[in-house]
């Protein structure tokens, strides 16, 4: 079933479980709120440009942001990123850098440009992959930090 009919099915429960329109109202809004922004399965969402990315606007793309690594550079951007998709609690992390003109991860335009972390090990991986030089950084271990809690009770 796609995640279109399943919203479909619990609008049409919220509202016919209500007993009155107020109660109907905030029924189908908790609905919406649970499947918007996302209403597809991630695989199947798109994203792209300054203002619909997942670094900016993550709930836009049915995420939460939950953690960043960013190096302090002038004028530039290096962020490796975790986010937690709501709808299914996938996780996922990417990393971007370059000059300040682009906005960070505009040009991540769906899931396939992330990568899915199951595990523990594979985030500290995918940490390490992208090379930074200072392990000692806050945001890094900010960034760890989150990872482990994310996995916890997995």
């Amino acid at each position: 079933m796609k995640a279109s009919e399943a919203m479909r099915r619990e609008l049409i429960a919220a509202w016919e479980d209500s007993e009155t329109v107020e109660e109907a109202a905030l029924n189908i809004q908790n609905v919406i709120d649970r499947f918007a922004p996302a209403g597809l399965p991630i695989e199947e969402r798109t994203w792209g440009g300054w203002d619909l990315n997942p670094y900016s606007n993550p709930e836009k793309c049915g995420l939460s942001l939950l953690a960043t690594a960013e190096e302090d550079e002038a004028y530039q951007f290096d962020i490796i990123a975790l986010w937690k998709d709501i709808p299914t609690g996938r996780l996922f992390m990417a990393h971007d850098a370059g000059c300040s003109c682009p906005s960070p991860f505009e040009n991540v335009t769906g899931v396939s440009d992330l990568t899915e972390v199951s595990t523990f090990p594979e985030a500290l991986s995918f940490i390490g992959a992208q090379g930074y030089s200072n392990p000692t950084d806050t945001s890094l271990a900010s960034l760890v930090t989150a990872a482990r809690q994310a996995f916890r009770g997995r």
